[in-house]
């Protein structure tokens, strides 16, 4: 049975909110609407939106739901999750969104070539400014 947000402790309310981040970022990198996540685990679209905003907990039955329909591990809800306050900068903006959803329409090589490149860059310190005469 879900509990009411006033009964939840400010924990509990922030491991369902970066829980729920985590289903709206997943569903977004999809392409799925709520709409559509809903009718795949028949839910309506706006208990999709309280999980999403943790106004409501997700049971452990329907989050193994969402995992499958969502192709991910369950555990994939929780990665990242910190003891004691979870992160709650699950964000992604309009153009990470593009730029996963074109990764995920390349081929598999091209895809990896990008990455060793985007990794090498991550992991490169930048180079130092030039001496200005």
């Amino acid at each position: 049975m879900e509990t009411t947000p006033g009964r939840r402790s400010m924990a509990e309310i922030q491991v369902d909110q970066y829980v729920g981040a985590r289903l709206r970022l997943r569903r977004k990198l999809l392409g799925y609407s709520q709409t559509h996540l809903a009718e795949a685990v028949e839910l309506t679209f706006q208990q999709i939106q309280k999980y999403e905003n943790g106004k409501s907990r997700i049971g452990a039955s329907r989050l193994w739901a969402m995992a499958e329909k969502l192709r991910v591990p369950i555990t994939y809800f929780f990665d990242g999750l910190e003891q004691p306050a979870p992160r709650l900068n699950e964000t992604i903006s309009s153009t990470e969104l593009r730029l996963c959803t074109a990764l995920r329409d390349l081929p598999v090589r091209q895809r990896q070539i990008l990455y060793q490149l985007v990794m090498t860059f991550a992991e490169t310190p930048p180079p130092p400014a030039p001496n200005q005469p």
